[in-house]
C-alpha cells in the first residue's frame, strides 16, 4: 500500500505563494503586451502612415514616435520586484491608449486636417491630399492593444488590492476581535486537559474523622485552570 508523502508546508502559505506567482506572471505578461504596443507605434512611421498625391516620400520624427515604449519599459522594469506597481503602471497606460485611439482615428477619417510630425509630414508642396495606408490601421491596432492591456491590468490590480486588504486567518477571522477557529480549538483542548489533571481535595485527605473535617475546609486550586474545584462535603 502506497504511503502518501507528508508535507510540512502550511496550506495557507502554499496558497499565498501560488497567488504571488500568478500575480507576478500576470504583471510580466501585461507589461510585455504594453511594451509590444509601444514598439508597434514606433514602427508605424517606418512602415508609412500615408501616401501623397504626387507620389513624393514623406518624412517623420521617428524618435518621437518611439516615446510610446516608455510606459511599457517602466512596467517591465517593475514587473519582477513590484508586480502591483507594474499593474498600476499598465492600467494607467491603458488610459493613454484610450486617448490615443481618438487622436489616431483622425488619420483614417480626416487625414488632410491632421498634423502629426512624429508620424509623417510632407516634403513637397503638391503632396496633399493624403491617403491612409496600412500603417494607420497598425497604429490603431497598437492603441487598442494598449487599452486591452490596461483594462486587464486594472482588473488584476483590483483583485490584488482586495486580497491585501482582507483580514488574514488567525488575526480576526470574522472580525478584528474574533479569534480564529484554530485558536479556539487549541484553547478548548488545553482547558479540558488541564482540568483533567486537577486533584480533588478528598483524594488527599486521610480516612479519619479529623481528616474529613480538614478536607472539608481544604481548598486545593488547579495550577492551570482558572476554575478551582469546590471542596466536597462530608461523606454520606
Amino acid at each position: 500500500m502506497a504511503v502518501r508523502p507528508h508535507s510540512d508546508e502550511d496550506p495557507l502559505t502554499a496558497n499565498a505563494n501560488h497567488q504571488d506567482f500568478v500575480e507576478r506572471a500576470s504583471a510580466r505578461l501585461l507589461a510585455g503586451l504594453l511594451l509590444l504596443a509601444g514598439v508597434l507605434v514606433g514602427l508605424c512611421p517606418l512602415i508609412g502612415v500615408v501616401t501623397t498625391a504626387d507620389g513624393s516620400p514623406t518624412d517623420a520624427v521617428t524618435i518621437a514616435a518611439f516615446t510610446a515604449v516608455l510606459p511599457g519599459l517602466l512596467a517591465v522594469a517593475l514587473a519582477v520586484p513590484r508586480p502591483v506597481l507594474a499593474l498600476a503602471a499598465t492600467a494607467g497606460a491603458g488610459l493613454i491608449g484610450l486617448a490615443r485611439i481618438f487622436a489616431d482615428l483622425a488619420l483614417l477619417t480626416e487625414i488632410d486636417g491632421v498634423t502629426r510630425p512624429e508620424l509623417f509630414y510632407e516634403t513637397t508642396d503638391r503632396a496633399r491630399p493624403f491617403a491612409a495606408t496600412g500603417g494607420g490601421w497598425l497604429l490603431l491596432a497598437a492603441d487598442l492593444l494598449m487599452v486591452v492591456a490596461g483594462v486587464l491590468a486594472a482588473g488584476r490590480l483590483a483583485r490584488a488590492v482586495s486580497r491585501t486588504a482582507a483580514p488574514e486567518p488567525g488575526i480576526g477571522w470574522a472580525g478584528a476581535n474574533t479569534p480564529s477557529p484554530a485558536y479556539v480549538s487549541a484553547t478548548t483542548n488545553a482547558n479540558v486537559i488541564t482540568r483533567r489533571i486537577c486533584i480533588p481535595p478528598n483524594a488527599i485527605a486521610p480516612a479519619t474523622a479529623g481528616g474529613r473535617r480538614q478536607a472539608s475546609r481544604l481548598h486545593v486550586p488547579c495550577a492551570f485552570s482558572r476554575h478551582a474545584h469546590s471542596p466536597s462535603g462530608r461523606r454520606r
